[in-house]
């Protein structure tokens, strides 16, 4: 996290404001769209409790269906993704560090 975002600021000081430097390099594109993916994976906890409270089911429901797919299909089940062995509070700061 730390090092993306340290790359990302070096890459914004370089770019400025100006859209035109950015689009013109792909790269600092790439580097930009996975920052603001980044923020958005990681931004539930800024938001008001009940908002995020709904949103963090909303993934652990999305992740426990995959893990049900997976099981059916005898396949390995992916982190966070086993309804039966997941601790789903642990799992919230397991998904930042991930």
């Amino acid at each position: 996290h730390f090092t993306a975002v340290a790359e990302f600021s070096k890459l914004a000081k370089k770019k400025g404001r100006d859209p035109v430097a950015w689009h013109e390099d792909e790269a600092a594109m790439d580097k930009f769209r996975g920052v603001l993916l980044h923020a958005a994976d990681t931004a539930n906890p800024s938001k008001s409790l009940k908002v995020a409270n709904e949103w963090s089911e909303r993934c652990m429901r999305e992740f426990f269906m995959q893990g049900d797919d997976e099981l059916k299909l005898g396949l390995p089940v992916s982190p966070m993704c086993n309804r039966s062995t997941v601790n789903v509070a642990g799992s919230q700061v397991g998904f930042i560090d991930f």
